[in-house]
């Protein structure tokens, strides 16, 4: 899988055999160090809409698991677990409305 930008917004659209990632067009503020990927084991009309810059902006249409990915890794293709997402990272996914659509686990 291709290495995605960030300062993107992403039309994630998920089929029942693969994962379509779609550049969105987005404003020039929306900035950040992470990405998004879906994990391939959720529902296949899941539809997200992920705002990179505040994290505040997903919905759902069933449940899923959220995999974030740091800027520094050479590919997408190695995957990082809600546990391993830095704490500053975590409190912004808890303070929003995710708690409803994703299960987050808690920090140790």
């Amino acid at each position: 899988m291709e290495t995605l930008r960030s300062c993107q917004y992403f039309n994630i659209y998920l089929s029942e055999h693969d994962v379509e990632i779609i550049p969105h067009q987005a404003p020039s503020f929306a900035t950040s160090s992470y990405y998004l990927i879906l994990a391939q084991q959720v529902p296949q009309d899941l539809h997200v809409i992920f705002n990179c810059s505040t994290f505040d902006h997903i919905d759902s249409g069933g449940l899923g698991t959220l995999i974030l990915f740091h800027n520094n890794l050479a590919h997408l293709n190695q995957p990082v677990t809600l546990r391993e997402i830095h704490p500053k990272v975590m409190k912004k996914l808890k303070t929003a409305h995710l708690q409803q659509l994703f299960h987050l686990e808690e920090l140790p």
